[in-house]
């Protein structure tokens, strides 16, 4: 993993949740918990495999310990999530989406959202740098998670490519205006679907994109531009 933004947000996580240090951590008799925590003692933090945070994150909060032995854990969760993305892979990932809603993350410190806001920033921005997997985007991870990820949209128009119109129009598209996450309630899935869609079609992003498709020959041929225009065009008609 090469990217020093991304490197920098993980080390950040270390530093702002280090006040939660390893305690003893609570967890139900059954099954081999207690054999499992016990591993978790005799580990440094940072050498903490993705197998056993994957199991970890699965029972986190529910059977073994509380929020801030979550807390204690969840930069190495992060930095093993973004090491996988490096190869194609999603370990750790599968469970942690309820987790950090069990555990209320949106109603942390201020200090503790911005850090894991900048990592998820940092980590779609690496992604979309040197992404082996299209399927993979973060960015509908990280839309389960957070109340709005228009935020997160804006990485998408950074030095902006083919490429990256292809995911927008994709997430706008494929995701919010004919898709149904199973993982949100209908409710919450049309309020995050309405905020993207006012970004969308804000002035400032408008702009760019017919900018784009008036003086850039390689994205006026973009199918995908043309689309995402054109969704523009008729959502501003419902207004």
């Amino acid at each position: 993993m090469d990217n020093q933004s991304l490197l920098m947000s993980i080390e950040n996580l270390y530093e702002v949740f280090a006040k939660y240090p390893l305690k003893k951590i609570h967890h139900s008799p059954l099954g081999q918990r207690g054999e499992f925590v016990a591993s978790l003692y005799k580990t440094p933090l940072r050498e903490l495999t993705a197998e056993e945070m994957d199991y970890y994150s699965y029972k986190a909060m529910s059977t073994i310990g509380d929020t801030e032995d979550f807390k204690h854990f969840l930069p190495r969760i992060f930095e093993i999530i973004a090491q996988d993305y490096l190869i194609g892979e999603v370990s750790v990932l599968s469970n942690l989406t309820q987790k950090l809603k069990y555990g209320e993350w949106v109603n942390w410190n201020k200090t503790e959202i911005s850090s894991i806001e900048n990592f998820f920033m940092e980590w779609i921005r690496f992604f979309l740098d040197y992404k082996t997997d299209s399927d993979l985007n973060p960015l509908y991870w990280v839309d389960d998670v957070v109340k709005d990820i228009t935020p997160y949209l804006k990485i998408l128009l950074e030095n902006v490519t083919t490429e990256k119109i292809i995911e927008l129009k994709h997430f706008m598209i494929d995701y919010y205006l004919q898709g149904y996450p199973a993982t949100m309630f209908e409710a919450e899935f049309k309020t995050k679907t309405n905020l993207a869609f006012d970004w969308l079609i804000s002035p400032p992003t408008v702009l760019m994109l017919e900018t784009l498709f008036n003086e850039d020959r390689n994205f006026e041929q973009l199918p995908e531009l043309t689309q995402l225009l054109e969704l523009i065009y008729n959502l501003q008609k419902q207004k």
